[in-house]
Parts: structure tokens; C-alpha cells; sequence
């Protein structure tokens, strides 16, 4: 919706952030079983995620605008995830707790991954954001008039939506939140009212939906 107002860099690191929380708490599959389905022929070394129909299609819909393939962007992302995970035993793999540690090393990792190891981001004061990497996230084209405080402010909005795409926040999720806000120096009012923006935005979708296909 907004994300053209990201360079091209920037929305290739939305993607990576998109899918962060996309995996964050979905259910693990071990060779294709849920673990409560595990037998003793299980080869629970075959880790893989299983992602509901509507993310899948929110991931798209993040792709086409960025004009970019989600695919490869998803694969990267859910095997440094699964590697992660390959590190809690067994039957802590699905702890929400010990989730959210994997993907809150995944999140920082993305948020101060930049050029010279240093993501806009990182910063409480837009004025003290070096031109060259400012360009590198942003980019300085005529079209992108908004303010450099505006971009983690979409970046936000939009994985609320895509949190909120069945149908409510998780914990893990409303964690992630919190701490992609914090660091991105996003204050919390502005946090409670992207939240409550996001809400009436889904809201207002599933409405629309219901009316056109009644």
C-alpha cells in the first residue's frame, strides 16, 4: 500500500521483515507432520514452516508492490529461522517464548544490517542519518517526498496487517512489534495509534469483502 515510498533497498528489507513475522509463530512440520504427529520414522532433521493461504497472499501482494519475487526472499528467511530453531530441543521448538527468541535474532539481524553495519533506523535523530546511507535505504528520488520518520512508521503499519491477517495479534507477534518499535525509535502513542489504525484498516477489508461476495 505504502511501500513505494521505500528505495529499492528499503523494500527488500521490509520483505526479509515481512516474512520474519510471517514464520515467527506458525506452526513447525517435521518431514511434513505437525509434532503431535511425530512417529518413530519421523525424520524431524526436515523442518518446514507452514504458512496460512491469507500471509501467503499478503506476501505476494508486499512482492508485486515492491516489484520484486517473495519466493527467494522466503526460502532465505525461513532457513536462517529453521536454523535457529535446530538449536531448541525438540519439544521446546514450539514454545512461544523460545520462537520468539529465533525470531527476534532474525529481526536485529535485519535492522542493523546495512553498509558498514549501520541501518538508518538506528538512530533517535533523522538529522544525524549519513546522506550516502539515507540514499542506500531510502534512495533520493523527486517521488519520495515524505520524511525520513515516516519510513519505519509504513514499514510498521504493514506487518500489523499482515499479524492481523487471521484475524488477531499473537503474543509472539505483539512482542516482535514492540521490539521492531523500539528500535527503530518509534515512540509508543505513535505505536498504540498505528495499532488502532491497522485494526480499523483490516476491519474495514473484511467488511468490504463480505459485501462483495454475498
Amino acid at each position: 500500500m505504502l511501500l513505494h515510498l521505500l528505495s529499492d533497498q528499503g523494500q527488500k528489507t521490509f520483505l526479509e521483515i515481512a516474512w520474519i513475522f510471517c514464520i515467527a509463530d506458525n506452526k513447525l512440520l517435521y518431514d511434513g507432520k505437525t509434532q503431535d504427529e511425530i512417529t518413530g520414522t519421523t525424520d524431524i532433521s526436515k523442518i518446514s514452516i507452514q504458512i496460512p493461504k491469507s500471509e501467503e497472499a499478503i506476501l505476494l501482494n508486499f512482492a508485486r508492490e515492491c516489484e520484486s519475487t517473495s519466493d527467494n526472499i522466503g526460502k532465505g528467511i525461513q532457513k536462517k529461522f529453521v536454523e535457529e530453531i535446530k538449536r531448541i530441543t525438540l519439544t521446546a521448538q514450539n514454545d512461544p517464548a523460545e520462537r520468539l527468541k529465533a525470531a527476534k535474532a532474525l529481526l536485529l539481524e535485519k535492522i542493523y544490517e546495512a553498509p558498514n553495519g549501520t541501518w538508518p533506523f538506528a538512530t533517535s535523530n533523522a538529522s544525524e542519518i549519513p546522506v550516502a546511507v539515507n540514499a542506500w535505504l531510502f534512495g533520493e528520488q523527486p517521488t519520495r517526498q515524505t520524511s525520513i520518520a515516516a519510513h519505519p512508521k509504513v514499514m510498521l503499519l504493514e506487518v500489523m496487517l499482515l499479524c492481523l491477517a487471521d484475524g488477531e495479534i499473537s503474543d509472539v507477534e505483539k512482542q516482535l512489534l514492540q521490539d521492531f518499535s523500539r528500535h527503530v525509535h518509534i515512540e509508543n502513542f505513535i505505536f498504540d495509534d498505528l495499532l488502532e489504525c491497522a485494526k480499523s484498516m483490516n476491519h474495514e477489508i473484511l467488511k468490504t469483502l463480505a459485501i462483495i461476495l454475498e
